[in-house]
């Protein structure tokens, strides 16, 4: 079983309401990468990272907890500056640029792709993101994180055709209710709204003949929406109990707590089998990804769990 993430890695600057800062490595695929890791599965990252002091850091952060990866180098490793607000959510600036330079990783043994985020989105890098998921598709599933960012957008409608162009070829879509309104230009969706929409994603793609058999859309505090292949629904309501520290990385451990459990329950290498998830099995995977986002979002940065902490 192997398992490619693919996108950025970067030094999250965190700006606290007090007027402190604090830098962490980051980058929303390098998380879900680390995420995967910590809960026992390998995981291996496809990345660009600069011959500097900060991509040294992230360099060694990645080694510690286990991930193999493939670096194209930079000069400068991107940075990514959060601002938190007084109830610890964050808003996101960028200094970065994308570029794999037509990398061809070796994708022969590969059972499992995800990707998403800014790679995806900011050219060069994002079309050679698109190959790599094109390349692959025929022998491993895919799985797609929006994470649009627009502080690093000036034309959305290119970035939405981006978007639904790749989620036309993942078999598992994850994002948020945030992506959502900013691709549709709706500043809230009911779980109504959710449902609809990504029952429509699958319909598309069965009509055509790829496409998404499963989407999970998180909306923080209202919990978690997931359908399946068969258009069956589940709601994972967000945990009252869980003390928000700061928000950061807690969609990318969700993220990496779901490849985890697609890989743990079989899934991942065959489309057919999630084409068949039952409802319970998409809510023990729900739950799973939802507690550890809650043991993310209870600690500062984007600090996902091992799995003895769960």
């Amino acid at each position: 079983m192997s398992i490619l993430i693919v996108g950025e890695a970067v030094i999250d600057i965190i700006k606290c309401t007090d007027g402190s800062s604090e830098e962490h490595p980051g980058g929303s695929p390098a998380n879900v990468a680390i995420g995967v890791s910590r809960l026992g599965l390998p995981s291996h990252l496809l990345t660009m990272i600069g011959k500097d002091a900060r991509g040294n850091t992230v360099r060694q952060w990645l080694v510690a907890d286990d991930v193999a990866t493939t670096v194209v180098e930079t000069e400068r490793t991107a940075t990514a500056v959060a601002t938190l607000d007084e109830h610890g959510a964050s808003t996101y600036t960028f200094d970065m640029t994308w570029d794999l330079h037509g990398y061809e990783p070796d994708l022969q043994d590969v059972d499992h792709i995800h990707t998403g985020s800014i790679a995806a989105f900011i050219n060069p890098g994002a079309q050679d993101v698109a190959r790599i998921v094109s390349s692959a598709r025929e022998h491993a599933t895919i799985s797609y994180d929006p994470n649009i960012r627009p502080a690093l957008i000036d034309d959305m409608a290119t970035v939405r055709e981006q978007v639904l162009s790749l989620i036309a070829q993942a078999d598992v879509v994850k994002c948020s209710d945030e992506d959502l309104g900013y691709m549709f230009e709706r500043e809230a969706l009911s779980q109504t709204d959710a449902i609809e929409l990504a029952r429509t994603w699958i319909e598309q793609g069965r009509t055509s003949g790829h496409g998404p058999l499963l989407v999970a859309v998180t909306a923080g505090k209202d919990g978690v929406i997931a359908v399946n292949a068969a258009g069956e629904h589940v709601h994972v309501p967000a945990d009252p109990q869980v003390k928000v520290v700061d928000t950061v990385g807690a969609g990318d451990s969700f993220m990496g707590a779901l490849v985890y459990q697609l890989a743990n329950c079989g899934l991942t290498g065959n489309r057919n089998k999630i084409a068949e998830l039952d409802r319970e099995t998409m809510r023990e995977i729900a739950v799973f990804a939802a507690r550890v986002a809650d043991i993310t979002v209870s600690r500062a940065g984007a600090n996902p769990p091992r799995f003895e902490e769960l």
